[in-house]
C-alpha cells in the first residue's frame, strides 16, 4: 500500500507505458470494452453497461433520497466518460476503482453541496479512488496517461481524499486542479513537473 502513495517518476513511468500499450491491444482485439450493447435502462435502452468494468449503478448511485436517473443525453456523456477515462484507467492501473460519486440530478447535486455549474449533473464527471493509491497520485497517473480529461482535481484527505475527473467531447481542457484542507482550489501539475 505504501509503495503506491509514493510512486516515484520510473513507477509512474511503467504504469504509463504497460497502461497505454496494453490497453490498446486489449482496446484492439476485444469489442466488449467501452459500452455494451443490449437490454439497459430507460435512459439508455440499447445500452447495457456504460463500459466494460462498470455499470449503470455505480455511475448514477446516491445517498440522496431523491430519484436519480440521467436522461439519454446525460446517460450518453456518462458512457463516453467511461469509454475515454474510466475503463482505460481502470484498465491501466490493474485493479479495481471506485466511483464515489458519478451521475447527480440537478436536486440530488444541491441537496450534497454541488456547485451549480458541476459537470455531475451533466453525466461528464466522476469522483473516484483506488485502493492503496492517494489521491494526489492517481491524479498523476491520469495526467501522465494522457487521459483526455477536461478537469482532474485531486482532494486533501481533510476533504474526502479522492479524485474528480471529467471529459468533454471535442476534446478537454486538461486542467489539474488541487483542493487543499484549507478550502479552495489552486493549480496543480504533477509531480516532478516544472
Amino acid at each position: 500500500m505504501g509503495r503506491r502513495r509514493n510512486l516515484g517518476a520510473a513507477d509512474v513511468g511503467l504504469i504509463v507505458g504497460a497502461g497505454l500499450l496494453g490497453f490498446a491491444a486489449v482496446r484492439a482485439s476485444s469489442p466488449t470494452l467501452g459500452p455494451v450493447a443490449g437490454d439497459g435502462p430507460p435512459y439508455a435502452p440499447n445500452v447495457a453497461r456504460p463500459g466494460h468494468f462498470f455499470s449503470w449503478d455505480e455511475l448514477t448511485a446516491t445517498s440522496a433520497p431523491l430519484p436519480n436517473e440521467p436522461n439519454a443525453e446525460d446517460a450518453r456523456n456518462l458512457a463516453q466518460l467511461t469509454e475515454h477515462i474510466l475503463d482505460p484507467l481502470r484498465f491501466s492501473l490493474g485493479e479495481p476503482l471506485y466511483v464515489m460519486s458519478g451521475y447527480r440530478t440537478p436536486q440530488v447535486n444541491a441537496l450534497v453541496g454541488g456547485s451549480d455549474a458541476s459537470q455531475h449533473t451533466t453525466g461528464q464527471a466522476a469522483d473516484i479512488r483506488a485502493d492503496g493509491w492517494a489521491a494526489e497520485g492517481l491524479a498523476d497517473v491520469i495526467y501522465r496517461l494522457a487521459f483526455p480529461f477536461d478537469q482532474l482535481i485531486w482532494y486533501a484527505p481533510e476533504r474526502g481524499g479522492h479524485v474528480h475527473v471529467s471529459f468533454v467531447s471535442g476534446g478537454g481542457r486538461r486542467a489539474m486542479l488541487y483542493a487543499p484542507a484549507s478550502g479552495g482550489y489552486v493549480q496543480s501539475q504533477p509531480t516532478g513537473v516544472a
